[in-house]
């Protein structure tokens, strides 16, 4: 585990505001963070068996135009053929820039740019597809279980009555902020459901199956096979209601979570198939989505349309 170089890491908090103090925070320290290689780290890693590194990002040019009309209104009958408005003309400017196909018309924009093939399209649409579906799905569960440890956190600490001496008011505050900056839970929901229903997520658990498998870890990918064969019973129960009847909408997050419980279990197996150190945790994720989804197969089992009713406000 040892590396054969030195990593120097800066982390900057000041992103959504401007970076305002990185400027001269690197003005200030150049020989200390002289190096070699220099990695953003601010992108995307697509899966835990992946290693990702981003070589480009789409740029920003700020350009500042200004177009000087007369000095005082016009009078348009007068002189609106005659004096052009500044407007009209930054307006075919800002569109000579891009022509019908959406290319920059910019004379030499693209003589640097790299021609990516059929093939890397083909992958990056890959990619871009599970990004769509699995960003919301770690959204939800991020901001479930931060609720989630912020909440046992001060069931701890608050019987004192005496919570604000505790940091965990302000974490639990911030987990809440967390689930409101990211969307409500349910909207992840509904953003998650399509990965269901078009298969994108149990695609990937087939991959993660096929992936190679250390033999002591054999018999926790049994207990995945079997969670994914409880998790297609209990789409299917779904599924007989109709994708877009109401029973389905009301029971998607249920859906959502329990796949989230067999796509994490295999995420952490694949890790405990690098380190022995997340078997503990692999195991703890499995017996609960076990659990969560032999729960919620038993709801559905039992669950009627006339049911609803008793869900709703009068």
């Amino acid at each position: 585990n040892t590396l054969p170089c030195n990593v120097k890491f800066i982390i900057e908090g000041e992103e959504e505001v401007g970076s305002a103090s990185l400027a001269d925070f690197l003005e200030e320290n150049k020989a200390k963070l002289a190096c070699d290689v220099i990695l953003v780290s601010d992108t995307s890693l697509y899966s835990m068996e992946q290693p990702t590194v981003t070589t480009g990002l789409r740029g920003l040019s700020y350009v500042e135009v200004e177009v000087e009309g007369p000095n005082r209104d016009l009078h348009s009958g007068l002189y609106g053929g005659a004096v052009p408005n500044p407007i009209n003309i930054l307006s075919k400017m800002i569109g000579s820039l891009i022509d019908e196909n959406g290319r920059i018309t910019v004379e030499g924009f693209y003589d640097n740019v790299n021609v990516v093939s059929l093939e890397e399209r083909a992958e990056m649409k890959t990619a871009q597809k599970y990004a769509d579906v699995f960003t919301p799905l770690l959204k939800l569960f991020a901001s479930e279980y931060a609720n989630q440890n912020a909440y046992d956190c001060i069931q701890v600490h608050g019987g004192s009555g005496f919570m604000k001496e505790y940091k965990c008011e302000r974490l639990y505050r911030d987990a809440r902020i967390l689930s409101i900056y990211e969307g409500t839970s349910q909207l992840q929901v509904v953003a998650a459901i399509r990965g269901i229903g078009n298969g994108t997520y149990m695609k990937r658990v087939e991959e993660f199956e096929a992936m190679p498998m250390n033999d002591e870890l054999q018999s926790l990918r049994t207990r995945l096979a079997a969670m994914k064969e409880a998790f297609n019973r209990l789409h299917e129960i779904a599924a007989s209601w109709g994708s877009t009847s109401e029973m389905y909408n009301f029971n998607a997050r249920r859906l959502v979570e329990s796949m989230g419980y067999l796509i994490m279990g295999h995420l952490l197996l694949q890790d405990s198939n690098r380190c022995d150190c997340f078997k503990k945790s692999c195991e703890v994720m499995i017996g609960l989505g076990e659990a969560e989804i032999a729960r919620n197969i038993a709801f559905f089992q039992n669950f009627k349309e006339e049911d609803l009713e008793s869900y709703k406000m009068n």
